[in-house]
């Protein structure tokens, strides 16, 4: 254990503080020039602050850097979360009535992406009803819609799973082909 700790100590400065901290603070950095940058010294600060864990009476000291860096991972956190999620939000908004313009320049309904909208409202609608628990379903329209919801999600699943299933089915008769054809030479 001793020589652990002190191969890990040794590691630490030659890889870490001096390369990455040392240097960039007194400028010997070929990208910071001469000079000393003292945001190098607030790095070392900070990074002072987590040590006070060890003692009762600077204890709130650490509390302050924890919190800090808890807030910064939350806010980071909820960043990426938005990023991902508010593009597949806006388009869950689908208008149901659509227009296009046809070869001759007159603008004309579009069935067909009309009710593609209505389907997927419909299928999002009865969906988000199953999944809605602060309300009692002992209304007709909910109740119904919380069912068809559920069964809706049945239907997609299964496509899943058959597409799924399918496309290892086709994997192995393109084995036991090559295996019947190719390698044997049973076949053909």
């Amino acid at each position: 254990m001793g020589l652990t700790l002190g191969w890990g100590i040794v590691a630490t400065w030659t890889d870490s503080l001096v390369p990455r901290w040392f240097m960039p603070l007194y400028g010997r950095d070929p990208d910071l020039g001469g000079y000393v940058n003292l945001l190098w010294i607030l790095a070392l600060g900070a990074g002072t602050m987590w040590y006070f864990i060890f003692t009762r009476r600077f204890k709130w000291i650490a509390r302050i850097i924890i919190g800090f860096f808890i807030g910064v991972g939350a806010g980071i956190g909820i960043q990426g979360f938005f990023r991902l999620q508010l593009p597949q939000i806006a388009a869950s908004f689908k208008s149901v009535w659509i227009k296009t313009t046809n070869k001759t320049g007159e603008a004309v309904l579009d069935l067909h992406a009309m009710f593609n909208n209505l389907v997927f409202l419909v299928t999002f609608y009865c969906t988000m009803a199953h999944f809605l628990f602060t309300f009692k379903r002992d209304r007709p329209v909910l109740k119904h819609a919380a069912l068809a919801g559920r069964w809706l999600m049945m239907i997609a699943f299964g496509a899943m799973f058959g597409t799924t299933v399918m496309a290892r089915l086709s994997l192995l008769i393109d084995r036991i082909l090559f295996l019947l054809e190719d390698w044997l030479g049973l076949v053909g």
